[in-house]
């Protein structure tokens, strides 16, 4: 079992992952939340995309949300933010570019 910590969170959010038997398990315990897989790179991608799924979920119906999902969103605000940052990043934005230019 190793422990990391998600990109762009602040360090409010971590993973551990582990093998168990022939399924590879990745969990955020800051959020009770699980992913199964066959691989460690498909539990990754389910992780990312279920974390994202369940920001737009608690982002749809904000007026319903109890205590424990309110904090959720908070610490899953902080993360989407770091994505959109790093996203919208002049740096990155330019390295794209140059990635694009030699491929051509």
């Amino acid at each position: 079992m190793r422990k990391i910590f998600l990109p762009w969170s602040n360090n409010t959010l971590s993973a551990w992952l582990w093998q168990n038997n022939q399924k590879t398990i990745i969990s955020v315990p800051e959020l009770n939340f699980s992913c199964y897989a066959d691989c460690e790179s498909e539990a990754v991608f389910k992780l990312f995309s279920s974390l994202i799924q369940y920001y737009q979920e608690l982002t749809s119906t904000p007026a319903k949300l109890t205590p424990q999902a309110i904090a959720h969103l908070d610490l899953l605000k902080t993360w989407v933010s770091g994505i959109e940052a790093k996203m919208t990043d002049k740096q990155s934005d330019d390295l794209v570019k140059q990635v694009s230019l030699t491929k051509r």
